[in-house]
């Protein structure tokens, strides 16, 4: 299924963006979009899959790539072209009933701290701006 969710996540936030370029949403705050991915972490998201053949040759980045490690570069790309503010992704097992969860954080870049903190500074930045325009 991961074409098709990288359809979704991709048409949603170009969506998103559209509606907001022709004043369909509110102009104040701006947008921020967030994703956060979590996948369950098991042998057959962490294994190296093949690209199926197709009209056009496959982006040589996610050749023999994981789809956990397709999901991280999907994530970056995101971020890269803009289409998304912040990304997090987290891989985590199946449950085993004990009361805590577990999960893991493949990239840095993807964690949840900096994806937290993304969105933390964007809310303290509209508040701001509300303050500002309140005095």
């Amino acid at each position: 299924n991961f074409n098709n969710r990288v359809e979704e996540l991709l048409g949603s936030a170009v969506d998103v963006w559209e509606a907001y370029e022709k004043g369909l949403l509110p102009s104040q705050p701006v947008p921020w979009l967030g994703l956060l991915l979590l996948i369950e972490d098991c042998a057959s998201s962490r294994r190296s899959v093949k690209a199926h053949g197709g009209l056009f040759p496959g982006d040589a980045e996610f050749t023999n790539a994981s789809y956990a490690k397709r999901y991280e570069i999907f994530c970056r790309r995101l971020l890269r072209q803009r289409q998304y503010n912040g990304a997090c992704l987290l891989l985590s097992p199946r449950p085993t009933g004990q009361p805590k969860a577990e999960y893991s954080e493949p990239a840095e870049d993807l964690s949840a701290r900096r994806f937290l903190t993304g969105l933390a500074e964007h809310v303290l930045g509209h508040l701001r701006a509300l303050e500002q325009e309140n005095r």
